[in-house]
């Protein structure tokens, strides 16, 4: 019941692999969306309900461990973060995120990539699934 409180009080769309929590959402009027089966193409749904464009944008993001709201850092800001990561991403990166609740810190390295790549293929998938529904 709580989760559904909290979606109430943060105007946020319910996504759940729950029956039972989708039905009571439903019933309470809250937006919430049933997601089953193979994730990636559950996940292209998502952006497909919701007109979501399959891009990364670090400064429209949340943090992905707490939810909260993430703050840019460039040039002397990034000083902030200095005691948060390893020396050699501090010095190898210019950008980072920093997380205003949990303190976490974002940067573009390995994971950035991965990250891009499967947004590229939720695309296909968006696609491949406008297709078959034009056909």
């Amino acid at each position: 019941m709580m989760i559904l409180f909290w979606r109430l009080q943060n105007k946020r769309t319910l996504l759940t692999s729950d029956a039972e929590l989708f039905r009571r959402a439903q019933e309470r009027g809250i937006e919430s969306m049933l997601v089953r089966g193979d994730v990636d193409t559950e996940v292209a749904s998502v952006f497909r309900k919701y007109k979501l464009s399959p891009l990364i944008d670090p400064n429209r993001s949340r943090c992905s461990k707490c939810n909260g709201e993430l703050k840019h850092l460039v040039g002397q800001e990034k000083e902030l973060i200095k005691e948060l990561v390893h020396d050699q991403t501090y010095q190898h990166y210019d950008e980072f995120w920093l997380c205003t609740n949990c303190q976490s810190v974002f940067f573009q390295g390995g994971q950035w990539q991965n990250m891009v790549n499967y947004m590229k293929r939720v695309a296909k998938l968006m696609n491949s699934s406008i297709d078959k529904e034009q056909s």
